[in-house]
């Protein structure tokens, strides 16, 4: 096994799209069929996993997230008919410092036969999660798109019970203890990190690293049945959606452990196992979040927003977000909800930018 250190100077090929391709709202199309019901019980504030970094199943089966597994049938959640300004949603998802700490420490992601935990899938809920951050805001309009969709339906793909036999999620297990064998540390699962600060984002880092110095890192893993060609250097470069991960989970857990600012990410197969270590990039932070924050609220909550407006306004118990997204008859919807949030958006992110300044 190597260990390696990557420092900020080795990655600069690994960065974010340029600013030209800077996420912006994007109406959907009218032409998709497969629509997904929409339901769940109401979003629960004080609700106490899954491995995010199964990133390539989740790629592959995009256009099935209608959740065809799922025999859910409730109606529109309930939190749709009170919530009438985006304020509302993001208090229901603020956490305190001790509810951050408790859900980081104390909730499970998966039971015991690997299907994901209902108290980890609600948590999850109306939040953009650390292995989806770099489809959010990357180069490619339709992953934004689909980061949309997913963000507005439930039940969310992780709740698909046959998850647990991808190889991603199903091997993560041994790679744990193939990491600790190796390096002769000490790894605990933990569940998922919020920051009080940024409550919309959240990530589910693959364990808690306690070192013998005493010093704890987090730790990320990623499993191949057949180990990939060249230095694990030159891997990583060619995954920029790995360091926005690994970078978004190391930036909201220091809001939480402000000791913790380096994360190990380990590629594991069967016949080799690597490792390399990223620390805390601040300026690359900042410019992701910036990008998180304008997708979240100007792609998804703009839309989400006029979805609930017209099922309040309309009296609609029964419309699925995938539909208020494509069908033709809510396009002047769309377009007059996405008009009026820009221009509350601009606002408040230029407050936002007078406070950063001060």
């Amino acid at each position: 096994m190597h260990g390696t250190v990557l420092d900020e100077a080795s990655v600069k090929e690994n960065e974010l799209p340029e600013d030209d391709n800077e996420t912006v709202p994007t109406d959907a199309t009218a032409n998709d069929t497969n629509v997904p019901e929409e339901g769940s019980p109401p979003l629960k504030k004080r609700s106490i996993s899954h491995n995010e970094g199964e990133q390539q199943s989740e790629d592959n089966n995009q256009n099935k997230e209608s959740h065809e597994d799922s025999d859910t049938e409730d109606e529109v959640p309930l939190v749709t008919k009170t919530i009438t300004k985006p304020e509302e949603l993001l208090d229901k998802l603020s956490v305190t410092l001790d509810e951050a700490k408790n859900y980081f420490f104390e909730l499970k992601q998966r039971h015991e036969n690997l299907i994901a935990t209902d108290e980890w899938l609600q948590i999850r809920r109306y939040r953009l999660t650390a292995s989806r951050f770099y489809r959010a805001v990357g180069p490619d309009p339709i992953q934004q798109q689909a980061m949309v969709r997913t963000l507005g339906t439930w039940p969310l793909p992780e709740a698909d019970p046959h998850a647990g036999s991808r190889s991603g999620i199903r091997l993560e297990g041994r790679a744990r203890e193939a990491y600790e064998r190796v390096t002769k540390t000490s790894v605990k699962e933990v569940g998922i990190v919020i920051s009080p600060e940024i409550p919309y984002l959240a990530g589910s880092p693959d364990g808690l690293v306690e070192m013998a110095s005493g010093k704890r890192i987090l730790l990320e893993i990623k499993t191949f049945l057949i180990p990939g060609k060249g230095t694990i250097e030159e891997r990583f470069k060619q995954k920029p959606e790995i360091k926005a991960q690994v970078m978004g989970a190391i930036a909201l857990v220091r809001d939480i452990l402000p000791d913790i600012s380096s994360c190990d990410v380990f590629f594991w197969s069967p016949s080799k196992c690597e490792t390399i270590r990223i620390h805390y990039d601040e300026k690359y932070w900042k410019q992701l979040h910036k990008r998180l924050r304008y997708f979240y609220f100007t792609s998804f909550l703009t839309m989400w927003m006029g979805w609930t407006a017209v099922c309040r306004d309309n009296e609609i118990d029964d419309l699925p977000f995938m539909d208020y997204l494509h069908v033709k008859k809510y396009r002047s919807h769309r377009q007059k909800s996405k008009k009026d949030f820009m221009i509350t958006f601009s606002e408040s992110d230029d407050e936002l930018e007078e406070k950063n300044d001060e």
